[in-house]
């Protein structure tokens, strides 16, 4: 069976965070995490090519099958359209530009968990909570995540 590097984007003002792991199924075992920090006060134009190269070099560092990020739907603010939204688009380009294919999903998708496969009635936010908690045993011990 072949393994499969998936790796996970989320942003906020000021930085942009990432993780990466490895699923051989049913394994699923963490590889690495990191963030890119900038200062939010660059003008658009020189922020936008930050994230540009920030995106394209942690690309072809990871070489990821698969890439995901969430994705805001709703803005009531600059800085949610700035530092939350408009990353979106840009790592995008920088998917498509390596051939990597982007799954977006909504803060929303966390509240059901029939789409991960749980039980009815299961918050897949625990569920995520549960297997992150093991990150520590794998940092630990080297040890797969199950």
């Amino acid at each position: 069976m072949t393994s499969v590097k998936i790796m996970g984007f989320s942003y906020q003002k000021g930085r942009i965070r990432y993780s990466t792991l490895s699923q051989d199924k049913p394994n699923l075992t963490y590889l690495a995490h990191g963030s890119v920090k900038y200062d939010p006060e660059l003008g658009l134009v020189d922020l936008v090519e930050r994230w540009r190269l920030d995106f394209i070099e942690i690309l072809r560092a990871n070489k990821p099958d698969l890439v995901s990020s969430i994705e805001i739907w709703e803005s009531n603010s600059r800085n949610s359209s700035r530092y939350q939204i408009l990353p979106l688009g840009i790592l995008s380009q920088s998917c498509k530009t390596h051939n990597a294919p982007l799954r977006a999903f909504s803060p929303q998708a966390f509240i059901k968990g029939g789409p991960f496969g749980l039980p009815a009635g299961a918050k897949p936010i625990d569920a995520v909570d549960a297997k992150f908690s093991c990150v520590r045993q794998v940092l630990q011990n080297g040890v797969a995540l199950r």
